[in-house]
């Protein structure tokens, strides 16, 4: 294995597997993301972070989509959320919005060619998003599911409450509770990055 220069601050603990032991690893894995900033550039490097994902966290199947957004976090839970093994709930924007054929083409040309872990396409099911901000979409599937609740992220905008029901609809016997967002209020951006 290739010998890495890492620094202390770049390294974070997570579980590995189903053993509850800590792993030492020099990329974030978060959210079922892998954020590695400028960390892959070359094959070479490619292919150790999947080794090092393969032998540390047993993780051996990466399903990559397209970017799906011009701006912001690219993260993938503000396109879609992964509900269980077999079904994927999927943002729908306004067909008006620059956005919308971006989305679709996702949808058809690659999200409807992967298999589920029975070799089964995925269940796509949509949920309806409005602009927010200005030109935005709101990000519905950008919730959070711990035990039997659902925490939705709401907009202040006419969709919240059809994201909602919708939530309901795709979750039953799931309690579904909306949250305030606000970008002013997200501790991670600079204010005079929003001015």
């Amino acid at each position: 294995m290739q010998a890495l220069k890492l620094r202390k601050e770049n390294c974070v603990f997570y579980t590995s597997k189903a053993e509850l032991a800590n792993v030492s690893l020099f990329f974030p894995i978060t959210a079922g993301r892998c954020r590695i900033g400028n960390f892959i550039r070359k094959q070479k490097t490619w292919n150790l972070f999947l080794h090092l994902n393969k032998e540390l966290l047993g993780i051996e199947r990466y399903n990559i989509l397209s970017n799906f957004e011009k701006w912001g976090i690219q993260h993938i839970d503000c396109y879609m959320k992964l509900l269980d093994e077999e079904r994927i709930v999927v943002i729908e924007p306004p067909k008006n919005h620059e956005l919308f054929q971006v989305y679709e083409n996702i949808i058809e040309n690659e999200i409807k060619k992967l298999k589920n872990p029975y070799g089964r396409p995925y269940e796509i099911i949509r949920i309806k998003t409005e602009r927010y901000d200005e030109d935005r979409l709101a990000a519905y599937t950008n919730s959070l599911i711990v035990n039997k609740t659902i925490y939705v992220p709401l907009f202040n905008i006419e969709g919240d409450s059809v994201a909602l029901r919708t939530w309901q609809q795709v979750m039953p016997g799931y309690t579904i509770k909306g949250f305030g967002f606000k970008l002013t209020d997200e501790p991670v951006i600079s204010q005079k990055i929003l001015k």
